[in-house]
């Protein structure tokens, strides 16, 4: 089974990043797109060597972003070993993609304080794919394939890191994502398939908090919608959480915990008109910054007043009683300072599990 290209999108492309930031802190949303960060234009931070080791594995700012990314090449180059002549064979190798994440370990090198950091984040990531070949390889365990088959395009490149865009019907905006991968499931449906890492004791909150998570929310926008794939058999997108520090002795049986993510058309449509308003309140922001540097206004003044510093910004939020998708202090279920002690209505099992009860609070 072949799927379409995806076409490319001209306009103004927006995503789960840009979106949550300004919900979480208009200030950081000011510095990362419009104001520029020391040593870099506005967004574009210059890599420096700010990974290290400690006692705990590595630390630094972007010592989660940098394993998650060497986990993605590895799945990536997983996946694309087993695909031949268009068609998902299910012989995938395990060695291809291990040369294929040293060669990129190799390229963000200067990312890490030390090489004890670099070669302890390629040992921990060597040792997830091991384990995920063993387990889900074609001798392992429980085989991926054949109930999941990589999916290819018409031009026969497999439909990994696939890039999608749906036009929000707001300006030129599109909506961005990029999945994983597209699979068949089971031989009857399309799916899409991420891969996320987590800690064992963390695990369980993740897969708990995927029905209302904004990062999944807008990939089924995006696979329900693109002009090229929206006349597939879509059924859900299934996430693969790569358990860390896991061990044959683990509490775990399986190296890898699954969870499904799945929304209604109506639900979609919901979150595209919040992700509209959210856009709407960012350009008469904007509009008033440009008006206001045009004026002479001092832009540091200006900047204090359009876009404060407050941690987790809730004062965009106005439909507290709603099925909220991005995450903020009203999710959890708390306002610590800016709500004032608001405490949202809610169903019967759908506080989670880390917020506190009417009574703790």
């Amino acid at each position: 089974m072949f799927i379409p290209i995806p076409k490319p999108h001209d306009g103004s492309p927006t995503g789960n990043s840009y979106l949550s930031l300004w919900l979480a802190c208009r200030r950081k949303w000011f510095a990362r797109y419009v104001w520029p960060h020391p040593g870099g234009e506005a967004g574009l931070a210059t890599p420096h060597r700010n990974i290290r080791l400690g006692k705990r594995g590595l630390e630094g700012p972007g010592a989660n972003l940098i394993l998650g990314s060497m986990l993605h090449t590895y799945k990536e180059m997983w996946y694309r070993s087993g695909i031949k002549d268009g068609e998902d064979t299910g012989q995938y190798d395990h060695e291809f993609a291990l040369e294929a994440l040293q060669s990129y370990t190799i390229l963000r090198q200067q990312e890490f304080e030390s090489e004890e950091a670099k070669d302890w984040a390629l040992t921990a990531v060597k040792s997830w794919g091991y384990a995920f070949h063993r387990h889900f390889g074609p001798e392992g365990h429980t085989p991926l394939f054949p109930e999941e088959r990589i999916l290819c395009l018409e031009d026969g490149r497999p439909a990994i890191e696939l890039e999608l865009a749906v036009p929000l019907g707001f300006g030129d905006y599109a909506y961005t994502s990029r999945l994983d991968a597209v699979a068949l499931w089971q031989n009857r449906y399309v799916i899409g398939v991420e891969t996320k890492s987590a800690a064992p004791s963390w695990v369980d909150r993740y897969i708990n908090q995927l029905p209302k998570s904004a990062q999944f929310t807008g990939e089924m926008f995006v696979m329900r919608n693109a002009e090229a794939l929206r006349e597939l058999p879509w059924d859900k997108l299934r996430v693969a959480f790569h358990l860390k520090g896991w061990t044959p002795k683990s509490t775990f049986p399986s190296p890898v915990q699954f969870g499904d993510v799945s929304r209604t058309p109506e639900q979609l449509e919901r979150f595209r008109k919040r992700v509209v308003g959210i856009l709407a309140q960012i350009d008469v922001t904007m509009e008033t910054w440009t008006r206001g540097l045009e004026r002479g206004d001092d832009p540091v003044l200006l900047r204090d007043t359009l876009f404060p510093e407050t941690g987790e910004h809730t004062g965009a939020c106005y439909a507290f009683n709603s099925e909220c998708e991005y995450y903020g202090p009203c999710q959890l279920g708390f306002s610590p300072g800016s709500l004032g002690g608001y405490r949202p209505a809610r169903k019967p099992g759908e506080v989670p599990l880390d917020a506190p009860t009417q009574e703790e609070a």
